[in-house]
């Protein structure tokens, strides 16, 4: 490798977004230490494999796979131009990962396509909710296992939600989300791997969440999503989009588990609720999901979306 090159190579390593080449053939050339950290694959573990040898396995914020169909360096080969698009890649521990993806074509002297250059930045790393997450670990108000927050701290906004909602009418959704067949997963493996799909899931529930959204870890396998400035017609679709993408998580290194899936229970705050009110409609709602076959969303507003998981509507 000469001087220059070896310019290159110091820059890209340096940078805060991910950035890995590929030659025609979708081989792994380049793996910078930004995609080491962004994905929990070290370079030795990569270089000279394929795009799609189940590793990032890239889906669309539906969840659906992009692999076989909707590949961004598919569509930049087919183009020959540079292709941008918000997508989810798969952690090496299983959750899925929002970033931005830039794919620009790598040309030979005479202007043929020979390879792509992959650059993803990082759309959670966001230096301010770093600091606040730290604030709140020094609080005790996040949970060790997932880091979400805990059930004290659920309880905590729940109460200010209900309150700014009580003064200002600001109203807001709750999700109540429970893993399927959890205890199963326990009893047929080891706790360790159940701790490890609590993770999992965990971090791909809040990564599918917006900003400003709050997600909690209720006890065991039970997970609370707040969600503010929702409407009867976005809380289903925001259901939708956590059980879509949490079924498309993996853990890597533990094949017998083909998915894991969630049961959505849904329902906006209404004058007069409770923490304890809410709370319990919303779990009502999520066991009518699990009695109806789980992997499901069941939601008490007036609108509902054609999905595979078959959004319920209760009343």
């Amino acid at each position: 490798m000469n001087i220059l090159e070896n310019s290159y190579k110091e820059i890209l390593d340096n940078l805060d977004e991910g950035v890995y080449l590929v030659d025609r053939k979708m081989k792994i050339i380049y793996w910078s230490k930004a995609m080491e950290r962004l994905t929990g694959f070290k370079k030795s573990e990569v270089l000279g494999l394929h795009c799609m040898d189940d590793l990032l396995n890239h889906v669309d914020d539906s969840g659906r796979p992009l692999c076989a169909e909707g590949c961004p360096i598919r569509k930049m080969f087919e183009s020959g131009q540079t292709y941008k698009d918000k997508i989810f890649f798969h952690h090496k521990d299983g959750h899925l990962v929002p970033v931005t993806v830039s794919v620009v074509p790598v040309r030979s002297k005479n202007g043929h396509i020979i390879g792509a250059t992959h650059i993803f930045i990082d759309n959670t790393a966001q230096e301010a909710a770093n600091e606040r997450f730290i604030h709140l670990s020094e609080m005790a108000l996040i949970d060790a296992l997932t880091q979400v927050g805990n059930r004290r701290f659920t309880e905590m906004v729940l109460k200010d939600r209900l309150e700014e909602m009580r003064r200002y009418g600001r109203g807001f959704g709750i999700l109540f989300i429970d893993m399927d067949s959890f205890k199963l997963i326990n009893d047929s493996f080891c706790h360790e791997t159940g701790d490890r799909v609590l993770q999992m899931a965990a971090a791909t529930i809040r990564n599918s969440l917006r900003p400003f959204d709050f997600i909690g870890r209720w006890g065991g396998d039970e997970f609370v999503a707040l969600l503010v400035n929702v409407n009867d017609s976005e809380l289903p679709k925001i259901a939708e989009r956590i059980r879509s993408l949490v079924v498309n998580s993996s853990l890597s290194r533990v094949s017998e588990i083909t998915r894991v899936t969630v049961s959505i229970g849904g329902t906006l705050a209404r004058k007069g609720d409770t923490v304890a009110s809410l709370l319990k409609r919303a779990d009502q709602l999520m066991y009518r999901s699990k009695r109806a076959g789980q992997n499901r969303v069941t939601v008490d507003c007036a609108a509902s979306i054609q999905s595979e998981s078959q959004i319920g509507l209760c009343q």
